[in-house]
C-alpha cells in the first residue's frame, strides 16, 4: 500500500477509534510527478478541519522509467509508446485505487465517509495527440501533465 502520512496523522494519537454517526469527508489531490498530495477535510465549509494528509505513490519504484514515462517512450513508435503508457497508467490506477480504498477504510472507522473528490487541474497544455507530445520535449512535460490528470481521474 502506498498511502504514507506527512503531517497530520491520519488517526491523531489522542483520538479514540470508535464507531461514530457518519459524517462527511471531501478529499482531494494535486498530482505530481509519480505522486500525488491527499487532504481529506471533514468539518463544515465554515469550519474545515484535516481528517488526512497523505503522499500516494503513482509509479513502480522498480521500474526506473515509470516517474518519467513520456521520456521513456520518446524513441520508440507511437503504438509501442501507446502501449508502455497505458502499462504505466495500469499502475498508476492500480496504487491510486489501493490509497483510496485504504483512507475510505481509515475514515469509516472514524465514523466519515468520503461524499466528493476532486483532482487539482494543470494550467498546461492539453489535448495534443501522443505523436506531437513525443516529437517536442516540451510537449512531453505538457503531456505529463495530462497523463496525471487521467491517472487520478481513473482511480475513482
Amino acid at each position: 500500500m502506498s498511502l504514507i502520512s506527512f503531517g497530520a496523522p491520519a488517526i491523531l494519537p489522542d483520538e479514540p477509534r470508535r464507531k461514530v454517526s457518519s459524517r462527511v469527508a471531501t478529499v482531494g489531490f494535486a498530482p505530481h510527478s509519480g505522486w500525488a498530495a491527499l487532504v481529506a477535510l471533514g468539518g463544515t465549509p465554515e469550519r474545515p478541519h484535516v481528517l488526512a494528509r497523505a503522499r500516494v505513490d503513482l509509479i513502480d519504484h522498480e521500474d526506473p522509467h515509470s516517474k518519467q514515462p513520456h521520456h521513456a517512450v520518446e524513441s520508440v513508435g507511437i503504438e509501442a509508446a501507446a502501449r508502455r503508457l497505458e502499462d504505466f497508467l495500469e499502475v498508476a490506477v492500480r496504487l491510486a485505487h489501493s490509497a483510496i480504498q485504504a483512507l475510505a477504510e481509515d475514515l469509516a472507522a472514524r465514523g466519515h465517509r468520503i461524499s466528493a473528490v476532486g483532482i487539482l487541474d494543470s494550467a498546461g497544455r492539453k489535448g495534443s495527440s501522443l505523436a506531437a507530445i513525443l516529437a517536442s520535449h516540451a510537449l512531453i512535460h505538457a503531456g505529463r501533465e495530462c497523463a496525471r490528470r487521467r491517472r487520478h481521474s481513473a482511480g475513482k
